[in-house]
């Protein structure tokens, strides 16, 4: 019998059992070997006439997984074993042994609190791309098939944890062969449902436990026309309801591809909602006192500025190299149906066009780039990118910073702005975000605050 104090194979005390279901059961329990004791979780599943092989089967497949995984916020395999019967009315049990994390599950948190903050919900879906970096990223990825608030731990450190590795699939076979069904109603999408779970699974998993923290509903009940509708149901900022519409996408092309991109738009989110939130530190006085200072000294400072310190070469053909630029990622989309992320490559398209560029404008004639600036691009999705240019050789008095926003939308529709900042700007880190309004559910870009538009 397995009960209160009973020892499993002569090291694991139970101490107290946190669920029963179908077979079941989970305990918490101290290692009688360790010192200090330490406490572990015991996962036991009762082999009788009722268990399936398929239950069987994903059962070891966790101790099998865990005992390959080492990350920070994954609870670590510590053992596995069978326990036999002692007498004619017992069981045989399988066994595993992993790591115990202090906290709350996300679900018991909801029954408690009900609804997560925008601020709550970015650092949790923080921690959780985190570790599904790590495992999408692995040779072969581990897609975890089954994330959901009850199997999502906020540890007392505030760090979240994700457990029962039951579902997962590694991706050792070929492309399109049909998998193990495994996942929760309203949070598996579309594919998983058939069996062919990809990365992107996950995402949509992680983008339906989101919605369910924010509006305190499950999933399933916020599902119309085969599509998690949630909008009308929170406070948020438009790039966050644009970025989880994104995750929860039925269609897994359209959806975001990897985790690794949902993390770095996530944090540029964070990054824009923080810079809105800042105040000022400089009480009413100081600003009037400064703003008398600087309105005396304003139309010296200015010509000054304008005639001897802007380069004025660089602020007018940067924006031009930009509107280039942005041409070229215009046509290679049309035409290859995916983003040019490298300046060779938009040169090369230039070239291709070059007869096409200079039939309308003289000013596309000026290949190839110049190497006076520093570009970055940032994929939004498949067909959305931010690229970011900088003089390389830039000081203080040199607003020549240009951000260019490109959008293509259905049907080869574009919104094109290029943004050029204000005041001076050292590094590309530094460029104001641009501003997303979502209407009729399509995106439309405009130039920040602190920036001007170029035409």
């Amino acid at each position: 019998m397995v009960t209160l104090d009973t020892i499993l194979n002569q090291r694991y005390q139970l101490q107290e059992k946190l669920s029963q279901y179908a077979g079941r059961k989970t305990w918490k329990a101290i290692d009688l070997e360790t010192s200090p004791q330490k406490e572990v979780i015991i996962k036991l599943l009762a082999i009788n006439s009722e268990v399936t092989w398929e239950a069987i089967k994903l059962f070891e497949r966790e101790a099998q997984v865990l005992k390959t995984l080492e990350h920070k916020n994954i609870p670590h395999y510590l053992d596995y074993f069978t326990l036999e019967k002692q007498e004619e009315s017992d069981l045989t049990w399988l066994v595993t042994v992993q790591d115990y994390i202090p906290g709350i599950s996300l679900k018991r948190w909801l029954d408690k609190h009900h609804k997560m903050t925008e601020k709550q919900i970015c650092r949790i879906a923080s921690d959780i791309l985190e570790i599904l970096i790590y495992l999408h990223e692995l040779n072969p990825p581990i897609i975890h098939r089954d994330i959901k608030p009850s199997n999502l731990i906020l540890g007392k450190d505030g760090h979240v944890y994700l457990v029962d590795f039951g579902a997962v699939q590694d991706k050792t076979r070929q492309e399109g062969v049909t998998f193990t069904i495994v996942g929760s109603n309203g949070y598996a999408p579309p594919e998983q449902l058939w069996g062919q779970a990809i990365a992107a699974s996950d995402l949509y998993a992680l983008g339906a436990t989101l919605i369910q923290l924010l509006t305190g509903k499950n999933p399933s009940s916020l599902l119309h026309n085969n599509r998690l509708q949630f909008s009308h149901e929170v406070e948020l900022s438009p790039n966050l309801i644009a970025w989880l519409d994104q995750l929860i996408n039925p269609v897994p092309e359209k959806r975001i591809q990897s985790s690794r991109q949902a993390y770095e738009q996530l944090q540029l989110i964070i990054k824009a909602n923080n810079n809105k939130e800042q105040k000022p530190e400089n009480s009413l006085f100081k600003k009037l006192i400064i703003s008398g200072i600087l309105l005396c000294s304003t139309g010296l400072l200015y010509l000054t500025y304008q005639k001897y310190l802007i380069p004025q070469t660089v602020v007018h053909f940067l924006p031009m190299e930009v509107k280039r630029i942005l041409r070229s990622q215009h046509k290679f989309l049309t035409y290859q149906g995916i983003m040019p992320r490298d300046l060779k490559t938009m040169e090369r398209i230039l070239k291709l066009y070059s007869r096409e560029l200079n039939q309308y404008n003289i000013e596309y004639k000026k290949t190839p780039f110049t190497d006076q600036f520093i570009y970055k691009f940032h994929t939004i999705d498949r067909s959305t990118i931010i690229t970011y240019g900088l003089p390389k050789k830039t000081n203080r008095w040199t607003p020549a910073v240009v951000g260019i926003f490109h959008f293509h939308g259905v049907e080869y529709n574009v919104n094109k702005v290029i943004c050029i900042t204000n005041d001076p700007v050292a590094k590309i880190e530094d460029i104001p975000l641009l501003l997303m309004t979502i209407k009729n559910q399509k995106r439309y870009f405009s130039c920040p605050k602190g920036t001007k538009k170029y035409n």
